[in-house]
Parts: structure tokens; C-alpha cells; sequence
């Protein structure tokens, strides 16, 4: 609107010096300055043409910036949407490792519970010996728990029967079957028909079964029982 008034202001003034041009007996030189004040006007339309070109550029690159601006907004909120994700997700992953670990202080404390229960727990630091041996195949300290494997041979070979605490059922039971003949001496599974029944013979439904092989599971366990 600024320059349209000047625009007009200069036209209104042209206009003014061609009636006081006519009116007067000089009219060239008047007249040539007229053409000069029209030549200037011409050139100032020109520069403000220019700078509306100019203008225009930076309303342009001020709406550029205005919406790389905006995009930026938008990036940011995006970037602190995923980091309140990020941050509840740590607090899950915090609150899933409580609760395992007290899942796994609960298991270890019945495990802990279950071997204090086990009954050669109480006897663990008093291993056989083979003065002790002799008061077992008597009758004493029966049945005497946490044997190692060499333990439980030699109890065999003294007359007694061995077995371990994890076996199921109590009626099975080792016993070492003596040489006859030709036959070689061997270990054998003794399985009584009722449980702690019988004497290591056939009669009553028990059965014993020879070859039995000890695994090095057995070789290495600590849970051997010696009895009778």
C-alpha cells in the first residue's frame, strides 16, 4: 500500500506540472522536466517491483522456516514419546527381575529346607569305619546313612545289604551273592515282596537278581545306607 501512494503521489504531481506547463510561455524546459520526473518515476516502479520480488522471496523462506520449525516440533515429540516408552519399558524389565528374584530366594530356601531334611544330612561328617562295622552287622546304630560307595563294598563283604536313599521303595536293597563252585562272586538286587521283609532268600515272593552293576553315579554318591 506504501508504495501505491507514493505511485499516485508522483502521478498527482506529473499531473499538476503539465497544467502549470501549458499555462506558461516556456513550456519546453518545463516540459523536460516533466520527462525527467516521469523517467524517475518509471525507475522507481521498477525498484519497487524488486522489492516485492525480494519480499516475496522471504515470505517464501520464512514459511520454509516456519515449517521446518513445525517439523522439528514434531520430531522432538516423537523422540520423547519413545524415550516415556523406553523408560517403562526399563521399569517392567526392573520390576520382572524382582519378582525372579524372589522366586529364586523362595526355591533356594525350600531347597535349602529339603536338604536339611534329608537324614544322612545329620550324620554327613561321621563316615563309616571299620570299627564301626562290626557294630552295625550286631545289630547297633541301624540303618546308618551317608556312606560312600567303598563304604557300602566292604559293609557287603562283611554280610550286610546296602542300598541308596534316592532308590524308590524301600524293599530294594544290594546284597553280595558268595561264590558256589564255579561261579564267581557277584552283586546282586535284592527286591523283599514286603518292605524291610525277609533275609536276602528267594522264599516268599522275594526275588533277588544277580549282576547288578553299581554306575558311576553310584561309584560317587555320598547316599549310601548300610543294614543287616
Amino acid at each position: 500500500m506504501t508504495q501505491h501512494n507514493a505511485i499516485r503521489k508522483l502521478a498527482e504531481r506529473l499531473d499538476k506540472l503539465e497544467a502549470a506547463a501549458s499555462s506558461t510561455s516556456g513550456p519546453g524546459a518545463l516540459r523536460q522536466r516533466i520527462s525527467a520526473l516521469e523517467a524517475t518515476a518509471i525507475q522507481a516502479t521498477h525498484g519497487f517491483g524488486t522489492i516485492e520480488g525480494r519480499l516475496d522471496k522471504l515470505e517464501a523462506t520464512t514459511s520454509d522456516l516456519t515449517t521446518m520449525a513445525v517439523d522439528a516440533d514434531k520430531g522432538v515429540a516423537v523422540v520423547d514419546t519413545q524415550l516415556e516408552r523406553l523408560v517403562e519399558a526399563m521399569d517392567l524389565a526392573d520390576a520382572r527381575l524382582d519378582n525372579l528374584a524372589a522366586v529364586v530366594g523362595a526355591r533356594l530356601n525350600d531347597l535349602e529346607a529339603s536338604v536339611a531334611d534329608l537324614p544322612q544330612a545329620a550324620e554327613a561328617d561321621e563316615p563309616c569305619t571299620p570299627d564301626d562295622r562290626m557294630g552295625v552287622l550286631e545289630g547297633d546304630a541301624l540303618p546308618r546313612w551317608g556312606c560312600t560307595f567303598g563304604e557300602a563294598l566292604a559293609h557287603l563283604k562283611s554280610g550286610g545289604h546296602v542300598r541308596r536313599t534316592g532308590w524308590n521303595g524301600a524293599d530294594m536293597r544290594v546284597a553280595l551273592m558268595r561264590p558256589v563252585g564255579c561261579v564267581n562272586a557277584c552283586l546282586a538286587l535284592v527286591v523283599y515282596a514286603s518292605d524291610g521283609g525277609g533275609d536276602g532268600d528267594s522264599d516268599g515272593g522275594d526275588t533277588m537278581q544277580p549282576g547288578w552293576v553299581p554306575s558311576q553315579a553310584d561309584m560317587l554318591a555320598y547316599d549310601w545306607v548300610l543294614l543287616l
